[in-house]
């Protein structure tokens, strides 16, 4: 193509002065005469047929160039269904890529913690290896459900929709390099001794969407009896997990690089999980080192019906986001702090405003542009399975973006090894280190601390000294992130929590009830009384107290049942070390009240 420009500059002058002679004695005329000349001078026939040659070879080898390559913007559905044979060579290549790739985890090259960025090819982006191995990329997109892929097509059709230009437009990424090197650092050591090192840990937090709402709905088949029609395997966080597995490793492979844990819970926003994160309330299988990497995912519907504080919608979103990534930070006081990939559907442009230090702990993706393009495929309906696999690419996008650009930089500024990872402080002290911020805390659901019945129970056992009319019961009618719970099923139900001798102060208390629009729930209330007696006092508590309505206000019947976060920060009457705490219940209105979590935090 460049050449072709440079024989068309070369030959064009040429041409010009072979085609139309001028006259000797009339300079002005001289300097006005151009190229266009040839139109009318003899020779000019000749020079339009050079031309026009030369001109023709420069859109033939556009056209030639073109094809190699995705257009911007263009969104035709027919072009992964052309050259089959290109495709199927595509994924033979990437197989073999994949392969030498894995095996160089092997060498004695693989102890350094660039060897990742090392492995890379110089030049490559996000764009061009999406193109390059689009055929892999369908293929590591098969559901592990669908053996025979019977959603190919299908597949093919809604990824078709998502050029790599808009997907490019997604991302947004402000620079740490330390914590990008520890990323690809835990992932190397994974690959290098799978027996040996964790694989990267993601938590995914966020809203109706991501917990699954709506990702069995779709224009094509599910099979009867499909776990495709399970939230928990057809959200886009479990597809996500099974596409990064699937296309690094292999789709036979029985070892994970990446595990990802969805803790999100519709009905809730980022305000609900920010004492979650501070307090380390995370499933077992994520302590005691917590997650490397935390998605929170929460979009504009999760705080639109949620109904409570959200009448300035951005701001409230960045708040709240702003008090998250405070929240997280603060909560890593001796390890690594995650990083954080904040899925931005309002573009709030978090980075903005935000000093320099927050600034490098976390990148956002703007998803809107493509997943919009992608839910038409499904008559653009938001909570589809078409949506659900459009943010597991767009996501995926964003990860491979981060990385590409951190390799680059560090080509010419690697980070150095003893800044991969935190050195705590001595004594330091926090849940990584077998030191909860919580002497009292029990959250039920799918992904919190407990999640049966008899779980529930013998962790209040030894708590509970007065109980009429209380049950730990599970009910899905209220959600199943909201099934298991401690309910009032009386009028006048009480109970009494005594937590005694505590070994960390406690500054903050918060509790995690339901709310509902719908009978019996809606008419509920509850009084609680948090009684404290300091070590070494005079025998009197100091008693603070207020109440909770079960009933949420709601314009949408998919939010008909909430997670209500209440937070209290006790301040001057915090609990110290040695001092005990009463927590008493009553059920002072209506005949039900569902309790979900109670957390006592330093």
């Amino acid at each position: 193509f460049d050449t072709s420009i440079l024989i068309f500059l070369m030959v064009s002058p040429s041409l010009t002065r072979s085609a139309m002679p001028l006259p000797r004695h009339n300079p002005q005329r001289r300097r006005r005469v151009n190229v266009m000349g040839v139109l009318g001078r003899s020779g000019g026939p000749l020079g339009i047929l050079v031309m026009s040659l030369t001109l023709g070879g420069l859109v033939l080898l556009l056209l030639i160039q073109g094809s190699l390559f995705w257009p911007d913007g263009d969104t035709s559905e027919n072009w992964i269904f052309s050259n089959e044979i290109k495709e199927v060579k595509k994924i033979e290549e990437w197989e073999a890529q994949r392969k030498r790739f894995l095996e160089s985890f092997q060498t004695n090259n693989a102890k350094s913690h660039e060897h990742i960025c090392n492995n890379m090819p110089i030049g490559t982006t996000s764009k061009s290896l999406w193109v390059k191995y689009i055929g892999s990329i369908i293929r590591a997109s098969q559901h592990p459900d669908d053996p025979n892929f019977n959603h190919e097509n299908w597949t093919k059709q809604l990824l078709s929709t998502m050029t790599p230009s808009s997907l490019h437009r997604t991302f947004d990424h402000t620079s740490n390099p330390e914590g990008m090197s520890r990323i690809l650092d835990i992932v190397r050591k994974r690959l290098e001794n799978p027996n040996k090192f964790p694989p990267l840990r993601m938590a995914v937090v966020g809203g109706t969407f991501s917990e699954g709402e709506g990702c069995s709905d779709s224009s094509i088949v599910i099979p009867e009896g499909s776990i495709m029609a399970n939230p928990s395997f057809c959200a886009w966080p479990y597809r996500l997990e099974a596409f990064l597995n699937s296309f690094i490793l292999g789709s036979e492979s029985k070892i994970k690089w990446v595990e990802i844990t969805n803790m999100s819970e519709e009905g809730t926003d980022t305000g609900f999980m920010i004492p979650l994160m501070r307090n380390w309330i995370y499933p077992k299988h994520l302590l005691p080192h917590g997650p490397d990497i935390i998605i929170n995912s929460y979009g504009t519907y999760d705080y639109e019906t949620y109904g409570e504080g959200a009448s300035n919608l951005k701001q409230t979103i960045y708040s709240e986001m702003t008090t998250f990534l405070r929240a997280v930070e603060a909560s890593h006081p001796c390890g690594d702090v995650p990083m954080v990939i904040h899925i931005d559907d309002a573009n709030i442009q978090l980075h903005e405003g935000m000093s320099k230090s927050h600034r490098k702990s976390f990148f956002s993706i703007f998803p809107k542009e493509p997943f919009d393009k992608a839910i038409e495929v499904d008559g653009n309906r938001q909570f589809s399975m078409a949506g659900h696999l459009a943010m597991m690419w767009i996501v995926s996008f964003g990860m491979a973006e981060a990385v590409l650009r951190h390799c680059d930089r560090g080509k010419s500024n690697p980070t150095p090894p003893e800044k991969l990872y935190n050195n705590p402080l001595d004594n330091c002290e926090d849940p990584s280190t077998g030191n909860p911020s919580c002497p009292f805390s029990i959250f039920a659901s799918p992904q919190g601390t407990v999640t049966r019945v008899t779980q529930f129970q013998k962790y209040l056992r030894p708590y509970l000294t007065t109980n009429v009319g209380w049950e730990v019961l599970s009910d899905m009618s209220t959600g199943w992130s909201r099934k298991t719970g401690l309910v009032a099923m009386q009028q006048g139900a009480q109970m009494v929590l005594e937590v005694k001798n505590i070994m960390k102060e406690v500054r903050y208390i918060h509790l995690m009830t339901l709310k509902s629009n719908v009978d019996p729930w809606k008419a509920g209330k509850a009084t609680f009384r948090i009684a404290l007696l300091p070590p070494g006092g005079d025998g009197k508590f100091i008693e603070t107290s207020f109440d909770i309505s079960g009933y949420h206000e709601t314009k949408d019947d998919k939010t008909k049942h909430v997670t209500h976060h209440f937070n209290m920060e006790l301040q001057d009457q915090k609990a110290e070390v040695g001092s005990d705490i009463k927590v008493s219940v009553e059920l002072v209105e209506g005949t039900n009240f569902k309790i979900l979590g109670l957390m006592l935090c330093s």
